[in-house]
């Protein structure tokens, strides 16, 4: 069984690999006309790292997060919720921003990177600081 420290220094490599990915992202949105197949390569990759990392989260915390401190439970509940209204989204978002329209496809795609590295700074927080996850 991994220690807490363990699990969070995975999780924050993660997120790490995330932002990476959304970095890729952006360097694709700042290219008009956009170039589609390329769009779509990188939001897929970026979707399998999120949803890998979500899953990865949710199998190491929780069962930890309700024994960590008063709030466990509420911690742990808030992460699920988050992760489902996450991965909803981004699925509204993609749709929204199949269109034909470059311009409106990069806005919809931005909004949604902004609200996604605020997601995972929210989570640093709230879930992997190192004052909830080291050891006593």
């Amino acid at each position: 069984m991994k220690t807490l420290s363990e699990i969070r220094r995975q999780l924050l490599t993660q997120h790490a690999d995330i932002r990476r990915e959304i970095d890729a992202v952006r360097v694709v949105c700042q290219v008009l006309p956009l170039d589609r197949a390329k769009l779509g390569a990188v939001l897929r990759r970026l979707g399998e790292l999120l949803h890998e990392h979500n899953v990865a989260e949710e199998d190491a915390l929780q069962n930890v997060l309700p024994d960590l401190d008063a709030f466990g439970e509420v911690r742990k509940a808030v992460m699920l919720s988050e992760h489902r209204a996450e991965h909803e989204d981004l699925r509204k978002t993609l749709t929204a921003a199949g269109g034909r329209d470059s311009t409106a496809t990069v806005d919809h795609m931005l909004t949604l990177l902004d609200r996604m590295t605020a997601h995972m700074s929210h989570e640093e927080d709230l879930f992997l600081s190192a004052r909830l996850l080291s050891p006593p």
